[in-house]
């Protein structure tokens, strides 16, 4: 007999009295309470997944409605010599324009 038939058997020996003493109503008890704890698991993360794809859309529609009433405003009036504000308070106010372009 090889080593690993010895082995096969011892095993096979050791392991009959744990199969004696299983109790197939526990074991499926056992199964039972796995499966119901694997389930609340899952329940759990999906949930989890839920609020979060439901803060993610909120934060996407918010987006959306700052853009849409922001498009939707009336304009904002804009003087004409707004733009040369920075020019006429620079380094160099008066003048030619040579200096105004060597100071920007």
């Amino acid at each position: 007999m090889s080593i690993r038939k010895l082995f096969a058997v011892l095993a096979l020996v050791v392991s009959i009295p744990l199969f004696a003493q299983a109790d197939p109503a526990e074991a499926l008890l056992a199964a039972r309470n796995e499966a119901a704890a694997a389930s609340a698991a899952e329940q759990a993360g999906s949930a989890a997944l839920a609020r979060e794809d439901a803060a993610l859309q909120r934060a996407i529609d918010r987006k959306i409605d700052a853009r849409i009433s922001a498009a939707l405003a009336p304009p904002v009036k804009v003087r004409a010599r707004s733009a040369n504000v920075a020019a006429r308070n620079g380094p160099r106010a008066k003048g030619s324009e040579r200096g105004l372009y060597a100071a920007q």
